[in-house]
C-alpha cells in the first residue's frame, strides 16, 4: 500500500502577499480610528505622518482594547512582524530603526507599568493592623 505524503504549501507569490496585506489593512480599518491608521510600507500614520502607531492611534487602540490588553499586545506584535518585513524590503542594508527600537515602538507601549513594590492586599493590611491591637 502506498502512503501519500503531504507536502507543505508553496510560499505565497508576491501578488498573493500583496492581496493578503491589502485584506489585512482593510480589516484593520474597522479596528483603528479612521483618521489615524497606518500607511504601508513605510509604517507612518496616514494622517499626521508620525511613525505608526502615533499617539492618537495608541490612545484609540488602548480604548478599543481596554478589556483585552493581551489582545492589543498580540495585534501590535503582528504589526511589528509586518513592519520588519516591509522595512527590510525598503532598506535592504537595514531599516532606520533597530529591532529593539521597533519592538518598543510597536509592542513596548502596550505593557502596563509595574508598580515599584507589591501592592498591599486586604489580608496583608489586616495582619499588620492586628499587631498593634
Amino acid at each position: 500500500m502506498h502512503q501519500h505524503t503531504h507536502l507543505p504549501a508553496p510560499p505565497p507569490t508576491a501578488t498573493q502577499e500583496q492581496e493578503q496585506t491589502q485584506d489585512q489593512d482593510q480589516s484593520r480599518e474597522q479596528e483603528e480610528p479612521a483618521w489615524h491608521r497606518v500607511r504601508r510600507p513605510h509604517w507612518n500614520c496616514a494622517t499626521c505622518g508620525d511613525p505608526y502607531p502615533c499617539a492618537p492611534a495608541r490612545t484609540a487602540l488602548t480604548d478599543l482594547y481596554a478589556q483585552d490588553l493581551p489582545g492589543l499586545a498580540m495585534l501590535m506584535a503582528s504589526d511589528l512582524h509586518e513592519a520588519i518585513k516591509d522595512l527590510w524590503r525598503l532598506h535592504p542594508d537595514g531599516p532606520p530603526q533597530t529591532v529593539h527600537e521597533l519592538f518598543d515602538r510597536f509592542v513596548g507601549w502596550t505593557r502596563q507599568p509595574e508598580p515599584p513594590w507589591p501592592q498591599p492586599t486586604a489580608a496583608m493590611i489586616s495582619s499588620e493592623t492586628s499587631k498593634f491591637a
